[in-house]
Formats: structure tokens, sequence, C-alpha cells
């Protein structure tokens, strides 16, 4: 018999979140076209330590809710997706961190960050208006 399809959502639930409170009545609505219930695991962005801590998952979804309280766990469950090549899913924070982990890893810039993480962070030229 086949297991049914884990989806783990990384980010610091919370009820007062609104997109937190909503996911159940989404995953819902998904499973109840689905004849193969997904399983819906919450990771906490402290309890990501490293890469290896997504890859039994069929799916990653980092959720809303930045500043996550451990940045480093989100931008390690997105480098583990990435790199497992397993579906990928990053809204509101989760979208940031998907470019912060790609600039990072993939093109070289270890450096990059944002602003709602480091106020003082610099923008290019072109950013500038």
């Amino acid at each position: 018999m086949p297991c049914p399809p884990r989806l783990a959502l990384v980010g610091d639930r919370s009820l007062d979140v609104q997109a937190h409170a909503r996911i159940p009545a989404i995953i819902d609505f998904v499973n109840a076209g689905s004849g193969d219930p997904t399983e819906v695991y919450w990771l906490h962005s402290t309890a990501v330590t490293r890469p290896d801590d997504v890859t039994g998952f069929d799916g990653v979804w980092v959720v809303p809710g930045s500043p996550y309280e451990n940045m480093a766990g989100v931008i390690d469950a997105v480098q583990g997706a990435r790199s497992a090549g397993i579906p990928f899913l990053g809204t509101c924070g989760g979208f940031q961190h998907l470019l912060l982990e790609f600039a990072r890893d993939v093109c070289g810039l270890g450096a990059v960050t944002h602003a709602e993480i480091d106020a003082s962070a610099r923008t290019s030229p072109r950013a500038q208006v």
C-alpha cells in the first residue's frame, strides 16, 4: 500500500497570523478532491537545523510569518528542497527566503540579505529610483 504524500510546512506557526489560521481549510479542500490525502507536518523554524531535515517529505511549503525565529533553519529547508528536487512553495516571507537561498548558494552571493532582517542592508545602484 503506497504511503500518502507528506507536506512539510516550515515556519513559526501562530494562529495570530491569518494565513496560518487558513492553512487547515486549504489542506482540507485539497484533500477533499484526492483519493490519497496529504499528511501535513508543521516544522517550526527552530526544528530545522540542516538541509536534510526536509528530505523525507514530498513537498515543502515555507509559510508566511517572517521574520522567522530561526532564519538559518528556513534557509536550510529551502536548500534541502532545492538540492533534493522536492517540490517547493514559498509564500510571502517563504518566497523571500527562496530568493536569499538561491542568491547565496547558487549565485555565490554569500553576504546577500534583506532589510527585514538587516535594516542596514545595502541596495544596488540599480535598485535606487
